[in-house]
C-alpha cells in the first residue's frame, strides 16, 4: 500500500507529465506562414510523412496538425524564398496591390536564379513560399536602383543579406517580388522586432543586472571555499564544481543579455557553446549532490579504503559522471550544428544564427532536445532522490533509532547537510521547472515575471545558503583575522568560567544554608 509520501509524489509527477506533454502538444514547429498545408499524403508506422503531390518527406517533428488540417514546415525540409504575391501575380507599379500577371512565377523564378541566388544554385533546391509575411511591427520596402544601402543578394541558404551587412535576415522576415518591370525584383522587409513598451525594455536590462548581481554573490560563495579548508570535504568540492559551473554560466549570459548588439559574429556562436556545457555540467553536480546525501543516509559502503581514500575514490567517480555527461551533450551539439549533410530528422542547434543562443526561428526541438530535455530529467531524479532521502530519515527516527543522541552528532550534520541541498534544490528546481514550462507555454511576458527574476537571483540564494551561516561567518573571521578571532574565543572561555565559578558559589551557599 502506497503512503502518502508515495502518493503525492505519484500525483506531483503526474501532473508535471500532464502539463508538459499539453504544452508540448501546443508547441508548432515553425510558423503557420512558414508552413503549407498538405492534402495528399501517407503517415508511415515510424509517423513519418509523405506529402504524395510535392514528392516531399516530414520527420515527425517537422509537422503538425492544425484543427482537422496537416500543414508541413517546408523550410525544415528544403530551402526556401519567399514570394510576395501568388505564383501568377505580381505587385503593380507604384502600389503594393498584387495583379494577375501570365507566366509570371516562370519569369519571376528565373529572374530570381539569375540576379539574387549563388551562380551554382539549382532550381529543384529551393521551396517558394507565397503571400506577404506576418511581421511584429510592419513592412518596407527596398529601392536597391535608387538606394545602394538597399541593394542585397540571397543567400545559398535562402536567407536575404545585405551587402553593406553581414547579418542575414530569416525568410520568414522577408519576401522577394517582380515590381512593375519583369527583370526588376525587390524585396519587402519586416521592421526589427523591438520591445513592445518601455516596461519590456526595462525588463530585459533588469535581467541582466540581476545575472551580474548572481555573478557577484556566485563568486564570494566560491571564493570563501576556497579560502576555507574546513569546508572543502567531498560535499564542498562537489559544492564548488556546482558554483563554478554557475559562475561561467551566469557571466556568459550577462555578456550576451547587455552585449547583444555589439558582440562579434564568431563570439555570438562561440558563447552558446559555453553556456551549453555550464549550465549541464551545473545540474549534473547538483545530481551528485541530490544522490550523495541519499547515499549518505541510506549507509551504502561500496567502496573500500579509508574514509579519506572513498572521498576521493568518490570524487573521481562523480567527476567522470558530472565533466563527462555535459562533454558528451556538447560534442553532440557542435557535431549537429557545424556537421553540413546530416539527416532532417537530427535535430540542428543553429547556434549564432538568429541570436546567441539556439535559433529562436523555426523549429524548437533542438533546445528541448539537448538542453530543456536533460535539466528536466535531472530534476526528476533529484526529487526522487530528496523522497527517498526523506523517506529514509522518517524510517531511521520511527526504527532503528539512529537519528538519537548517542549519534547526535553525525546526525545532526547530515541532516544539516540534507536541508542545505534540499533548499539549494528547490532554490534550482521550482525555478528551472517554470522555466521549462514557460518555454513550452509561452505567454506574455509579465506572466512570467516573477520566475524569471527569481531565477537570475539564484546566485544571491545560493550565497545566503551556504556562506551566511554563523559557523561561516566565524571560520572566516578566524581566516582573515585571526588575532580578532583569539580575542573572542579569550573573551567567551573567560565569560564561561565567570559563570561556572558563580554557579560553584551558588550551589556552596545553598549547601550552607540548608546545614544551617
Amino acid at each position: 500500500m502506497l503512503g502518502p509520501v508515495n502518493t503525492l509524489f505519484i500525483l506531483f509527477t503526474t501532473f508535471l507529465i500532464s502539463l508538459s506533454i499539453s504544452a508540448e502538444e501546443n508547441v508548432k514547429p515553425c510558423l503557420v506562414q512558414d508552413s503549407v498545408l498538405i492534402q495528399k499524403f501517407h503517415i508511415f508506422p515510424n509517423k513519418t510523412l509523405l506529402d504524395t503531390e510535392r514528392k516531399l518527406t516530414y520527420a515527425p517533428h517537422q509537422y503538425f496538425r492544425e484543427g482537422n488540417s496537416i500543414r508541413g514546415c517546408v523550410c525544415l525540409v528544403k530551402k526556401c524564398i519567399r514570394k510576395c504575391c501568388a505564383e501568377d501575380h505580381h505587385i503593380k507599379n507604384g502600389s503594393t496591390e498584387c495583379v494577375p500577371r501570365d507566366g509570371g512565377f516562370g519569369e519571376f523564378r528565373t529572374s530570381v536564379f539569375r540576379n539574387l541566388l549563388p551562380p551554382k544554385s539549382a532550381n529543384d533546391e529551393f521551396y517558394f513560399l507565397t503571400g506577404l509575411q506576418n511581421c511584429p511591427q510592419s513592412r518596407f520596402r527596398l529601392y536597391p536602383d535608387e538606394s545602394p544601402d538597399d541593394k542585397f543578394t540571397l543567400l545559398a541558404n535562402g536567407d536575404l543579406k545585405f551587402l553593406a551587412e553581414e547579418e542575414p535576415i530569416d525568410v520568414s522576415m522577408y519576401c522577394v517580388e517582380h515590381f512593375g518591370d519583369v527583370d526588376y525584383v525587390s524585396a519587402i522587409l519586416c521592421f526589427p522586432e523591438e520591445p513592445s513598451n518601455q516596461v519590456e525594455g526595462a525588463l530585459i536590462n533588469v535581467y541582466a543586472v540581476g545575472m551580474l548581481l548572481s555573478t557577484v554573490f556566485i563568486a564570494i560563495t566560491l571564493l570563501v571555499y576556497v579560502l576555507l579548508p574546513q569546508l572543502r570535504n567531498l560535499h564542498g568540492k562537489c559544492l564548488m564544481c556546482h558554483v563554478g559551473c554557475l559562475l561561467a554560466a551566469y557571466l556568459s549570459l550577462s555578456i550576451v543579455q547587455l552585449g547583444t548588439e555589439t558582440i562579434p559574429g564568431w563570439l555570438c556562436t562561440f558563447i552558446p557553446f559555453v553556456i551549453q556545457f555550464t549550465f549541464s555540467a551545473a545540474f549534473f553536480w547538483l545530481n551528485i549532490m541530490c544522490f550523495d546525501i541519499c547515499w549518505m543516509f541510506n549507509r551504502v559502503h561500496t567502496i573500500s579504503g579509508s574514509s579519506a581514500e572513498r572521498e576521493r575514490k568518490k570524487l573521481c567517480i562523480y567527476s567522470t559522471y558530472a565533466w563527462g555527461c555535459p562533454l558528451l551533450l556538447l560534442t553532440v551539439c557542435i557535431i549537429a550544428d557545424l556537421t553540413p549533410g546530416l539527416p532532417n530528422f537530427i535535430p540542428r542547434p543553429r547556434f549564432g544564427e538568429h541570436s546567441c543562443w539556439y535559433s529562436p526561428i523555426g523549429d524548437k526541438s533542438p533546445v528541448l532536445v539537448y538542453f530543456f530535455g536533460p535539466i528536466s530529467i535531472l530534476l526528476i531524479m533529484n526529487l526522487i532522490l530528496f523522497i527517498r532521502t526523506a523517506m529514509r530519515i522518517v524510517s531511521l527516527r520511527k526504527g532503528t533509532g539512529m537519528l538519537n543522541r548517542n549519534d547526535s552528532q553525525s546526525s545532526s550534520d547530515k541532516q544539516q547537510k540534507f536541508v542545505l541541498y534540499l533548499k539549494l534544490f528547490i532554490v534550482m528546481g521550482l525555478s528551472w521547472i517554470m522555466e521549462v514550462i514557460s518555454f513550452l507555454v509561452k505567454g506574455p511576458t509579465y506572466m512570467w515575471l516573477l520566475t524569471d527574476v527569481c531565477n537570475t537571483l539564484q546566485g544571491l540564494a545560493i550565497f545566503l545558503i551556504f556562506v551566511w551561516k554563523p559557523k561561516v561567518r566565524r571560520l572566516l573571521r578566524e581566516r582573515l583575522c585571526p588575532g580578532r578571532g583569539m580575542e573572542q574565543q579569550n573573551t567567551l572561555v573567560s565569560a564561561g568560567g565567570a559563570n561556572h565559578l558563580r554557579k560553584i558559589s551558588s550551589n556552596t551557599k545553598v549547601e550552607e544554608l540548608s546545614q544551617n
